[in-house]
């Protein structure tokens, strides 16, 4: 036990953990930097305990399978803070050196690839979402065509646009219609976000769904554009429309989804 610190236990399972008061009290170190002093910036002692009051009561811990292989950006560490903080577990996968995946995933992402998926890994990604698997994508720009990627989320009724999204009706007057706010669908998958607040986003690609969902295919966008939109290749082709930026795709007669997002 360090000094400073609380421990949480639980006699049931065995299980105990420790808090550091540096989480609690979360502190900006900015101004370090230049000479100044850390500020706290924010209290955190509800989050923290609520953490280890779950991970010492529960039996089982998610795990997070993070695909690798393809270029992949790494998930930022903001994200990756709260990933811990929920008590799940991360893991690296490769599918073309790992084999299929295993029982335990709870869920598949692929964090901005940049190259596309084999032949044989677009298959095992198929077969693990067909069988009850949850999948995010999250594409970002790049300069290869990623074929395998684009099969799989049209398999689930989402197409990728081919140019970039302006939004002129929501746009961040000060850089242009490129950064522009989307407007947040109702949805399960915003959670506690309002329809009225606001995330900024810029230089993203975007996605259509389908008119008609493939069958047993469910599709819940929860980001999208307004309907005055451009998607722009260049000058000669620009489409006006509305555009998601964010859509579930729900398959039926599973116990879980795949989503996919499309975010700069």
């Amino acid at each position: 036990v360090d000094s400073y610190s609380i421990v949480v236990s639980c006699s049931d399972t065995g299980k105990s953990t420790t808090i550091d008061f540096n989480d609690i009290i979360v502190y900006d170190y900015t101004n370090v930097y230049y000479g100044g002093s850390a500020t706290e910036k924010e209290f955190d002692g509800e989050g923290q305990m609520a953490s280890a009051i779950d991970y010492v009561t529960s039996d089982d811990t998610k795990k997070i399978y993070t695909m690798t292989g393809h270029d992949e950006s790494t998930l930022g560490t903001d994200v990756a803070d709260l990933i811990e903080k929920a008590n799940m577990e991360t893991v690296e996968y490769n599918m073309l050196t790992d084999g299929e995946l295993p029982e335990d995933c709870d869920l598949l992402i692929s964090y901005a690839p940049t190259r596309d998926l084999a032949d044989d890994e677009k298959t095992m990604v198929l077969d693990y979402i067909n069988n009850g698997g949850k999948m995010l994508i999250i594409r970002t720009a790049t300069e290869d065509t990623l074929d395998n990627f684009d099969q799989v989320m049209e398999t689930y009724g989402m197409t990728m646009t081919d140019g970039y999204i302006a939004d002129r009706t929501r746009c961040y007057p000060q850089n242009g219609p490129y950064w522009f706010f989307p407007t947040l669908v109702s949805s399960d998958i915003n959670g506690n976000l309002l329809t009225s607040d606001l995330i900024l986003v810029y230089n993203v690609k975007g996605m259509t769904t389908a008119e008609e969902a493939p069958e047993g295919v469910t599709l819940e966008p929860f980001l999208s554009t307004t309907e005055k939109a451009i998607n722009y290749v260049d000058e000669n082709n620009r489409t006006q429309g509305t555009y998601y930026l964010g859509v579930a795709a729900i398959v039926e007669n599973q116990s879980a989804g795949s989503s996919a997002d499309e975010e700069s």
